[in-house]
């Protein structure tokens, strides 16, 4: 006897997981995942959720103020492969009281996090924080050797100041392409002298350097040429380099010095050059663009 019921329809894994990634487009066309369709995904069924949780982790965006950081820890330590998924990690850190779990979640995040493409915080507590972890390994001191966490991450955007000429290994990253420097302090507060003008490592994949120039830097008579030439020689092949400013402070003089560093790579590699006059730093500001078609 023919059984009546009809059978399910079937659809493997992998088509599903092509849909979602269809589903979690955001309206300005940015691949990226949409947290409001992708938790209705996860409530379908158990066998969606096992496709849409995957994609509903690939983008984390947290503040460490909150309880969101202790949830997620708790959230990937029952389900590691959760944290292999997460490809973008951005941090928001309004204070240094939370330093702590900060530094916890870091920990961790290096941990289960291996396939991490793109890391974002502009709080100065989290680069602290970012570097203890990768260059002061527990029981050990400070690591000149390329950092063995992060080994998949493609864009890195810090608050810069001058913790990056101070601990620069933190830069030094395998697979880096990208790399926006926030609030970095060009100012030489009578230190740059101390500092080397070679970091003795050179990192070919980054491609493009975004100097986001902090406000004393702006009224800086002596720029820090050491720190300057060092960031340089380390990125020899970078194709675009932004710098962003406040067009009311700053001085052409302090654009062309800062340039006059990377004039190694203006004559070969450099493809694209910007300054945009951006204050506060946000998407509406000016910007002046020369393309160097290869000079």
């Amino acid at each position: 006897m023919e059984s009546s019921a009809k059978a399910t329809p079937y659809l493997p894994p992998e088509l599903w997981n092509q849909i979602f990634s269809h589903l979690t487009i955001l309206r300005d066309g940015k691949a990226n995942n949409d947290a409001q369709t992708l938790c209705s995904m996860c409530l379908v069924s158990h066998r969606f959720r096992e496709v849409a949780q995957p994609h509903l982790y690939a983008t984390i965006k947290l503040d460490i103020a909150s309880h969101q950081a202790k949830r997620l820890r708790q959230t990937l330590r029952a389900k590691p492969h959760l944290g292999l998924a997460v490809k973008e990690v951005v941090i928001e850190c309004s204070s240094d009281y939370y330093g702590l779990e900060l530094r916890h979640f870091l920990q961790e995040l290096l941990q289960s996090m291996r396939h991490l493409r793109l890391f974002h915080s502009n709080h100065r507590g989290c680069t602290i924080k970012l570097i203890e972890s990768v260059l002061y390994k527990e029981g050990s001191s400070y690591k000149v050797d390329v950092p063995t966490d992060l080994a998949n991450l493609r864009s890195l955007e810090l608050l810069a100041h001058d913790l990056v000429f101070k601990y620069n290994y933190v830069l030094r990253l395998p697979q880096l392409e990208r790399l926006c420097l926030n609030f970095v302090d060009l100012s030489d507060h009578n230190e740059d002298t101390s500092l080397p003008d070679d970091w003795g490592w050179i990192s070919p994949t980054v491609k493009e350097l975004v100097l986001r120039l902090a406000l004393p830097a702006m009224f800086a008579l002596c720029l820090r040429r050491r720190s300057l030439s060092a960031l340089s020689r380390s990125l020899p092949c970078l194709e675009a380099l932004t710098i962003e400013h406040s067009n009311e402070l700053v001085t052409p003089i302090l654009i062309r010095r800062t340039m006059a560093a990377f004039s190694p790579q203006l004559e070969t590699s450099l493809r694209r050059l910007e300054t945009a006059s951006i204050f506060p730093y946000h998407s509406n500001g000016s910007a002046s663009v020369m393309s160097t078609n290869g000079m």
